[in-house]
């Protein structure tokens, strides 16, 4: 039997800002999380987590929150600029309020192992619109691209699926994932 690519547990993060064109910090407004984890040879479990926040909220609060939802020894995939060794020493070792958010969130979690992927929108859009997924257009205005969260982290899930899963496993890994996408579908809306 091949190796499996897909980790253990594999969680997938967005941070939507204030300004999509700036990096600064302290602008985060919502943030979404998705956790796929192995639950044995074929199966697998899925979670979304979606928050939206008000310009009060404090950066490190909101960056707290995110961390704690992220389980120990899990691989977290954040989609940006992929940095560089020193940005991502720099990141991890600097301890003032303008730190990066993945060093923030590096210090903050238990042996969680951190990537940054940059790829494409063309190539996330691709992905979402084969699982009905809705994201933001491009230059979508702060609303739409905060409710889009969770269909981002999602697509990027699948495009990690794709781009290093052997064809057998990224079959099973897309099954599992739309059998929790009709379930999530079925569910009646909260009032």
């Amino acid at each position: 039997m091949p190796p499996r690519a897909h980790p253990s547990v594999l969680c997938t993060a967005t941070i939507v800002r204030e300004d999509a064109n700036c990096d600064a910090p302290f602008t985060i407004r919502s943030i979404a999380l998705f956790t796929a984890r192995r639950l044995g040879e074929d199966e697998m479990q899925f979670e979304l987590a979606h928050k939206a926040f008000d310009c009060s909220m404090p950066r490190t609060e909101i960056l707290d929150g995110l961390a704690c939802r992220i389980p120990p020894s899990a691989t977290l995939i954040i989609r940006g600029a992929a940095p560089g060794p020193n940005d991502l020493r720099r990141a991890l070792t600097t301890g003032t309020d303008c730190e990066a958010d993945v060093g923030f969130i590096a210090r903050r979690t238990d042996r969680v192992s951190i990537h940054m992927i940059d790829c494409a929108h063309e190539q996330i859009e691709d992905l979402a619109t084969r699982f009905d997924l809705q994201l933001a257009s491009e230059g979508a205005l702060l609303p739409e691209r905060c409710r889009c969260a969770p269909a981002e982290v999602q697509a990027i899930w699948a495009n990690f699926v794709c781009a290093v899963s052997e064809i057998q496993e990224a079959r099973t890994l897309i099954a599992s994932f739309r059998a929790w996408q009709a379930l999530e579908k079925a569910k009646p809306l909260p009032f």
